[in-house]
């Protein structure tokens, strides 16, 4: 029987997974996509063509912390860039502007760290980053 205090209530609400549809830019293609959050595994998994294209049909987001890019002179349906990379593979998730507190609330509620970069145009990848077999580690501006 409860006596209505707070003491009572001992689970926490699970953190819900999320799905967004993206666009994803990767080696040597740009295509669709989704990228899956949940507390387990941030994933990006690319569209059929550019899965073809990249060679890469998913990357794992390695680690707690998600660079998050918001481009000032890009158009709006996709200046929003969440950086996804695996130590290995390097792509990038696109979305619309008005998406961005969905995107970070989603992330936080995960149990990501957002590092929110307010940039003119880069989107957390340079063309060098996209060459296949090129690994270099994007700085930003």
């Amino acid at each position: 029987m409860s006596n209505g205090s707070s003491d009572d209530v001992t689970a926490a609400q699970p953190a819900r997974s999320r799905t967004f549809t993206v666009g994803v830019t990767a080696p040597g293609i740009s295509g669709g996509g989704h990228l899956f959050i949940s507390p387990d595994a941030l994933i990006c998994e690319l569209g059929p063509i550019a899965r073809k294209v990249a060679g890469i049909e998913r990357v794992q987001h390695k680690g707690k912390v998600v660079h998050v890019y918001r481009a000032l002179f890009v158009p709006f349906w996709f200046n929003i860039a969440a950086l996804i990379d695996d130590g290995t593979s390097k792509v990038q998730a696109s979305m619309w502007w008005f998406g961005l507190g969905t995107l970070i609330g989603a992330l936080n509620a995960a149990g990501y760290s957002v590092e929110l970069h307010k940039t003119r145009v880069f989107r957390g990848l340079r063309y060098t980053d996209m060459k296949p077999g090129r690994r270099k580690p994007s700085g930003g501006e």
